[in-house]
C-alpha cells in the first residue's frame, strides 16, 4: 500500500524551500502517521474508537491540566464536552535535536500512563544543502558548515543510541534533499523506507491492543 506519511515527507522539501523553523509541519506529519495506523486496519480497537470519535489527534501540543510538553499531534481519547472537529480530506479526528526528543519521551512516560511513543526523524544523506533563517540563507560548504552526507552516519548512530532507548518506537528515515531549486527529493532507499513505515505502524497497532 501507498502511505500518507511518507507523500507528504516528500512533499515537505520537494518543489519547495524547507524552512525549518516553522513549527507545523511536525503537526501535519503526524497527522498523516495517525491516517496510516488507521488504514493499515491492525487495531480493532483503534479503528473503532476513531470512527466513534472518541480518540482524536491532539494538534494543540498540550495535555488538559497537566504542564507538560507533547509531542507533535499527540493521539488520545477526547476529552469530555469537547467536540472532535474533521478536517477535510482526513479522516482521523482532531483534537494540534537528541535532547528535545528523549525530553519529549520521558514527558510521554512519566505523564502518559500507557501512552505509546513513536519518534521519527529523517537523516538527509545529500552532497550538499542550503539552509534558510529568515533573510539569512547558506550553503553547506563541507568546512565550517559540514555537507549533510558526511554527517549523516554519524547522525543515524546518535539517534539510535541516544534517542531510541525511551521510545516505543524510533523511524528513521533516509532521504537527499539540497533544499535548492528545483528543490529535488529521493529516498535513499525508497523500498526500505515503505517497509520501516509499515513496519512501524504495525508494531505500534500492537501495541494499542495490548495496552488499550
Amino acid at each position: 500500500m501507498s502511505y500518507r506519511f511518507l507523500a507528504d515527507f516528500r512533499a515537505v522539501f520537494e518543489g519547495r524551500a524547507y524552512l525549518h523553523r516553522r513549527s507545523t509541519i511536525g503537526d501535519r506529519l503526524a497527522l498523516a502517521f495517525f491516517e496510516d495506523l488507521y488504514a493499515v486496519r491492525r487495531s480493532p480497537k483503534l479503528a473503532a474508537r476513531i470512527e466513534q470519535r472518541i480518540s482524536v489527534t491532539n494538534t494543540r501540543n498540550a495535555r488538559q491540566g497537566i504542564l507538560a510538553r507533547r509531542g507533535d499531534g499527540s493521539f488520545g481519547e477526547i476529552v469530555p464536552r469537547v467536540e472532535a472537529t474533521v478536517e477535510q480530506d482526513y479522516l482521523v479526528h482532531l483534537d494540534r535535536v537528541c535532547s528535545d526528543l528523549r525530553g519529549q519521551a520521558d514527558h510521554f512516560k512519566s505523564h502518559g500512563g500507557n501512552a505509546i511513543s513513536v519518534g521519527i526523524v529523517g537523516v538527509n544523506e545529500a552532497a550538499f544543502t542550503v539552509g534558510y533563517e529568515g533573510e539569512r540563507v547558506f550553503r553547506t560548504n563541507g568546512r565550517n558548515h559540514k555537507h549533510p552526507k558526511d554527517e549523516a552516519p554519524e547522525a543515524r548512530r546518535r539517534l539510535i543510541e541516544r534517542v531510541g532507548p525511551p521510545f516505543d518506537e524510533l523511524l528513521v528515515l533516509n532521504f537527499t534533499a539540497t533544499n535548492e531549486a528545483p528543490y529535488s527529493f529521493a529516498w535513499a532507499n525508497e523500498r526500505q523506507a515503505n517497509l520501516d513505515l509499515g513496519a512501524t505502524l504495525v508494531r505500534v497497532s500492537q501495541a494499542y491492543e495490548r495496552r488499550f
